[in-house]
């Protein structure tokens, strides 16, 4: 757990100025699971958003903890090809 690592405070935690980036991304992450239709990932608009929310996540206060970070890489090599590719995928039928 990431408190129990030294990474982030309980100050860090109740403050919403600190978490919003971090529920932006999540909330790009998680959007194809959530998603009640196949899912678009060649949409533009959306590919966008991952970038420019991951910058901020980044830039701001949020460096990827070393062991997470080929999680994440590969995590965001996946949404690439799938957006190079212009996949529609109905995940909740999966």
């Amino acid at each position: 757990m990431l408190l129990d690592s030294g990474q982030y405070t309980m100050s860090d935690v109740a403050n919403e100025k600190y978490l919003a980036p971090l529920r932006r991304h999540l909330e790009w992450l998680t959007a194809p699971l959530l998603h009640e239709e196949p899912f678009d990932f060649g949409d533009p608009k959306f590919f966008q958003q991952g970038i420019d929310s991951l910058k901020e996540l980044v830039e701001k206060v949020h460096p990827a903890p070393p062991m997470y970070l080929y999680f994440f890489r590969s995590l965001f090599g996946l949404r690439v090809l799938s957006y190079q590719l212009k996949c529609r995928v109905d995940i909740g039928a999966v």
